[in-house]
């Protein structure tokens, strides 16, 4: 989980943020073949509109914020899961075609495809 932290100046200068966000990492899995990687994750509660992908400086970041609706008169005594939002942060160390990348939302399931970029695919060379 990721917190924010507040260090004080003084004594009398403490400020407490309105609200602090946290997060908890998602399970996920990648597979890769000769044309790119497929990143899935598991985003349970997370609707497909509040599941947001930001890919910068070879810096792949999934976020979902999960719905927390109480329906009619009910009101939650336990839960078997976090209600935290969703963060996961993914180094990439080949680049991608970011023109090409996909995302598809289903059953809770995040599935990302991350074409290679053609300038760094393997290249085969004919013998003669």
């Amino acid at each position: 989980m990721t917190t924010e932290a507040i260090v004080p100046k003084k004594e009398s200068e403490v400020t407490v943020p309105e609200e602090v966000t946290r997060f908890s990492s998602p399970y996920y899995e990648v597979a890769q073949d000769e044309d790119g990687f497929d990143v899935k994750v598991h985003l349970p509660g997370v609707a497909k509109d509040a599941a947001k992908i930001y890919l910068q400086d070879g810096l792949l970041t999934i976020e979902g914020v999960r719905s927390r609706k109480e329906s009619g008169n009910w009101r939650l005594l336990r839960g078997e899961s976090s209600a935290d939002d969703f963060r996961l942060r993914l180094r990439l160390n080949v680049d991608v075609n970011e023109e090409r990348i996909t995302a598809k939302s289903e059953n809770g399931v995040l599935n990302i495809r991350l074409p290679i970029a053609e300038a760094v695919k393997p290249r085969k060379i004919k013998v003669e």
